[in-house]
């Protein structure tokens, strides 16, 4: 087995202990070719820099939390992913989930040259601000997931069965196919519940965001919801949780680097419906220009 096997499997949930078993060696030596292949693995955001091209426009961005020796609570890891192609252009470790953090991301992707039209995201005002002092233009899209779990927590409708009908309409409201249809039910749903002052408060808050809650139904090709990068934080949730978090900042960094850079590098097996086409292929693949340099993981560019 290879370093860069070694690195890999690792990389993809394989404990240190087992791979010292099947290479018949020590987990010190194990530790050891980790160590040394993940400064090895070339950064992420250059790569991105130095041969993507190809870019919908239109991107995923979401903090996930981690815990890092020296930190009293969590920090952020900062992602964005092209949404057609589904490659992670830019990440970044930070402090903390604030304005000069989403600063420095969306300057990065200025450097990419990254047309950014559509931003999908949760409803964070710095890295909405973040975004549009970097893209004045961008338009948002709040993930209605996110927005209407805000609103059962609002109400306590999971343990308050009183206001399981008004979700259920805020929940029609989101499934509605058109603009037009979405406007007549939600001026269906103040003129029913205008004696509600808790309910005309949640709708007029609607009403306030509406802009950021209707790119999806303006635009077929901007998604409703941030379900992706949700997948992609669930993957890296599971594969994190066994290492009971990180040594320091600095191997967090080495670690999220190499892992970011496997997962563009790994081809697509269970994409379905349009996105069916990624499969067999990495997504790196579908935002590299033409005649790019070939990328490895464990090769410098």
């Amino acid at each position: 087995m290879t370093d860069k096997e070694v690195l890999v499997r690792y990389l993809e949930g394989t404990p240190i202990r087992k791979l010292a078993l099947q290479l018949r060696t020590s987990k010190s030596r194990i530790q050891r070719i980790i160590y040394k292949t993940l400064k090895q693995v070339p950064n992420s955001n250059h790569v991105s820099e130095l041969v993507c091209k190809y870019f919908c426009g239109v991107l995923i961005v979401d903090g996930k939390y981690l815990h890092v020796k020296g930190h009293e609570k969590k920090i952020p890891l900062l992602w964005g992913i092209d949404y057609q192609s589904h490659d992670i252009l830019v990440h970044q470790l930070a402090p903390s989930e604030n304005y000069q953090a989403y600063f420095l991301f969306f300057k990065q992707l200025k450097i990419l040259n990254y047309p950014l039209r559509t931003l999908v995201c949760d409803e964070c005002e710095s890295l909405i601000f973040a975004a549009q002092f970097h893209y004045p233009k961008v338009k948002v899209q709040i993930c209605t997931n996110h927005y209407k779990e805000g609103i059962r927590r609002m109400l306590k409708s999971r343990t308050t069965p009183e206001h399981e009908h008004f979700i259920k309409q805020i929940e029609c409201l989101f499934r509605q196919k058109t603009l037009g249809l979405y406007c007549r039910y939600a001026r269906k749903l103040l003129r029913e519940h205008s004696d509600n002052e808790l309910y005309r408060k949640i709708l007029f808050d609607l009403n306030k965001k509406h802009e950021y809650l209707i790119r999806w139904l303006i635009d077929k090709k901007v998604p409703s919801t941030s379900n992706l990068i949700e997948l992609y934080n669930s993957h890296l949730e599971a594969r994190v949780r066994s290492m009971k978090g990180f040594e320091s900042f600095y191997h967090a960094e080495l670690w999220l680097n190499a892992y970011v850079m496997n997962r563009r590098l790994s081809r697509f097996s269970d994409c379905s419906r349009k996105f069916k086409h990624l499969n067999g292929k990495c997504s790196l693949s579908f935002t590299a220009m033409e005649n790019a340099p070939k990328i490895s993981l464990l090769k410098r560019v």
